[in-house]
């Protein structure tokens, strides 16, 4: 159990030293779109947290539990912050790929989740746009328009986690 621990300690060390954390930067992209956000003692009563939390997950002084970065999801409306939470904090994944090739094999399964969402988004694109030919959606087209946002969600959870991994890689190789 001592060399998991050893492992996320560096990793915070890490994080506090890059003043990218991104527990903040989940908050500050959920600021940008509602500045209730910016307060740190808001964003704390959203996740059911203490301030004093908070501002150790966000400097990287605690990691936060999994039911808390569940909470900062919803809340913050980041689902983003999933992926990058496991890929950055977990131990097991880190111990079992190493840094470089975890990050490769997130790029690796990002490529895979294209081919998988993409294959039929014209199909899905065609179903949205005849969706809204009238310019309203209806009370009984609200089912589709719900089903076509939660594979908008998806898809924007697959790009953001390719972005982040292309972003690593990047780092690690300068």
């Amino acid at each position: 159990m001592a060399w998991i621990m050893a492992g996320c300690g560096s990793r915070q060390e890490q994080m506090m030293k890059r003043n990218d954390n991104f527990y903040w930067l989940a908050r500050m992209d959920a600021a940008a779109r509602n500045p209730i956000f910016s307060s740190r003692e808001r964003a704390a009563e959203a996740v059911f947290c203490s301030v004093d939390s908070l501002a150790d997950y966000e400097t990287g002084k605690t990691m936060p539990p999994c039911a808390v970065v569940q909470r900062m999801i919803e809340a913050y409306g980041t689902p983003w912050l999933r992926a990058r939470h496991v890929r950055e904090c977990c131990p097991i994944l880190t111990h079992c790929y190493g840094q470089e090739e975890a990050c490769t094999r997130t790029l690796q399964q990002s490529a895979m989740g294209w081919l998988l969402a993409f294959r039929d988004m014209e199909a899905t694109a065609w179903g949205f746009a005849e969706l809204l030919r009238d310019g309203s959606v209806s009370a009984d087209e609200r089912e589709a328009l719900a089903g076509i946002r939660a594979r908008a969600v998806e898809i924007r959870g697959l790009m953001q986690q390719t972005l982040d991994a292309m972003d690593d890689l990047g780092r690690r190789e300068a």
